[in-house]
């Protein structure tokens, strides 16, 4: 609330103040995720925070395969919708023709729209409506299904296999990587303890 008090009396513009609550949210969402690196203090945080950071590295090879599958899929209904009468400013609709789309228009970028379309529809959220018309509806069908079937089935279960790999080897080792992430903790701040000073009676 002080914050915004304090932007609304300060002379800013408009577009001044939209730029400052930005970086404002942003800065407030990386002191939320700072708190991760805090819990490993303690030994009951410390394993998952083992687990998020192996599950990371585990997937990591696999992401970029999901991300080229969905910029495949985005680029077909990417150049498919410049056939609608939405998805081209250009595009002549014909009397009695009604207005449809492959694609909905979410930030009004017609690539970027286009793979939030294929996120969206790859997590079970869609938008069919405009799939039974048009020069290329079977085709968006088809790229519909093959989306749906290759990434929510097949990709995503790839995923969960390689998290479930992930898990049980941190289980393993639980009792070590809870020592290792507090260790790490203390390494992170060793430069602040004068050890000469520590150990000089030593």
């Amino acid at each position: 609330m002080l914050f915004q008090e304090i932007l609304c009396e300060t002379q800013y513009s408009q577009s001044d103040v939209k730029k400052v609550r930005l970086v404002g949210a942003l800065a407030v969402f990386i002191m939320w995720t700072k708190i991760f690196y805090w819990m490993r203090l303690f030994r009951i945080f410390a394993h998952f925070i083992s687990l998020l950071s192996q599950t990371a590295r585990d997937i990591s090879t696999f992401t970029v395969m999901l991300f080229l599958i969905l910029c495949a899929f985005a680029n077909f209904f990417y150049i498919i919708n410049n056939n609608t009468p939405e998805g081209n400013a250009d595009y002549s609709v014909e009397e009695g023709e009604a207005s449809y789309h492959y694609v909905d228009q979410y930030v009004h970028q017609p690539v970027i729209d286009s793979f939030i379309a294929v996120y969206l529809m790859c997590l079970g959220e869609f938008d069919s409506d405009g799939y039974s018309q048009g020069p290329n509806q079977y085709a968006a069908w088809v790229a519909f299904v093959l989306a749906t079937f290759i990434v929510l089935v097949v990709f995503m279960n790839i995923i969960i296999a390689i998290m479930t790999e992930s898990f049980n080897k941190v289980e393993q080792t639980k009792e070590q990587l809870q020592l290792v992430e507090q260790l790490q903790l203390v390494k992170d701040y060793i430069w602040l303890l004068d050890l000469k000073e520590t150990f000089k009676s030593k």
